[in-house]
């Protein structure tokens, strides 16, 4: 009985990560095409852009900095970077993943 429910919780465990990993890949997809209607690039990871480019404070956060599903474009003369962003603090048991959409606005 132990061994059945062992094998159930494992079969939990993946069904829960693969349907994570499809709602991740989902929504990637779409934010490719709604850049591309808004005539912006998109880029599906870039770690380059928070390792300090910018120099706010929030990309100077944490380690394992990432930037994923990255939209650029032109919109009435500002230059917009989105994109998601994530970033570890803590460590062992006490470990956190920070992870937020970010919006940076440059007059061009």
């Amino acid at each position: 009985m132990e061994f059945l429910f062992g094998i159930g919780l494992v079969l939990v465990i993946l069904l829960g990560v693969g349907a994570a990993w499809l709602v991740d890949k989902q929504r990637t997809k779409a934010l490719a095409q709604t850049a591309t209607e808004m005539n912006f690039t998109f880029t599906e990871r870039d770690d380059a852009l928070v390792n300090g480019v910018y120099g706010l404070p929030l990309l100077l956060e944490g380690d394992s900095r990432r930037a994923r599903n990255i939209m650029q474009g032109d919109s009435e003369g500002t230059k917009l970077t989105l994109f998601d962003y994530q970033y570890t603090t803590g460590s062992g048991r006490h470990r956190n993943v920070h992870v937020q959409t970010v919006i940076l606005f440059k007059n061009a």
